[in-house]
């Protein structure tokens, strides 16, 4: 998942329309909180497949790439709130750290804190002010996050997020 200087770049505008938040939270609710199941639905084969598109040995890897980003959403969009910037990232360092990170937990907890990001991203979407998606940088990166970082690791059985 590409991260510019102080925000996304505009990835949000290949949305057909603006979200607003509660179009925010039903799409976190229809994308990335269906997805644990929807994986684990997957055949072997289909799996196999699906994991070797995405780049990952194992599901928990992929849930570990996918927690990061959404643990970093949650500070990146209070410091872009308050007028900062956020630091460039060399995507592949952040993923193979995010990987390394987890490689400590349980399967079990691998996906226990993948579900934990995604309620904390829900909460913070849950008192999120309408006004705060008018600054650009923060629409954008909730965008990437909740919405085209799913498209790019959505799984077959699922259908893309608009």
């Amino acid at each position: 998942m590409a991260r510019s200087m102080v925000s996304v770049p505009d990835t949000a505008s290949t949305t057909s329309t603006r979200l607003d938040v509660r179009g925010l939270l039903r799409t976190l609710d229809d994308g990335w909180q269906a997805y644990l199941p929807a994986v684990k639905a997957l055949g072997m084969e289909e799996l196999r497949a699906y994991l070797a598109e995405q780049g990952y040995e194992r599901v928990r890897d992929l849930l570990a790439h996918v927690t990061a980003w959404s643990e970093e959403t949650l500070g990146a969009v209070e410091v872009l709130r308050g007028g900062g910037e956020i630091q460039r990232y060399d995507d592949r360092v952040f993923n193979a750290q995010a990987v390394a990170r987890f490689s400590v937990y349980s399967t079990a907890e691998v996906e226990r804190r993948f579900t934990l990001a995604l309620a904390a991203l829900s909460r913070l979407l849950a008192v999120l002010p309408e006004d705060a998606l008018a600054q650009e940088s923060v629409y954008d990166w909730l965008v990437t996050t909740i919405v085209e970082h799913f498209n790019e690791h959505r799984p077959p059985n699922m259908r893309a997020l608009p």
